[in-house]
């Protein structure tokens, strides 16, 4: 009886984990994704102003 609630006990934690893992993961990924579209959009408007 003991193995079975052990194994829920390590499941549940690794599911918790996994979930923090993907939930940090995706936040600096829409981080870098808004940091690479904001240096875009300046380089755009940079080169606009030049006239390029």
């Amino acid at each position: 009886m003991l193995v079975p609630a052990l194994f829920a006990q390590q499941l549940s934690i690794a599911l918790l984990l996994g979930f923090r893992f993907a939930f940090a993961v995706s936040a600096l990924y829409f981080q870098m994704r808004k940091r690479i579209a904001l240096a875009h959009a300046g380089t755009c408007a940079w080169q606009d102003a030049i006239g390029l």
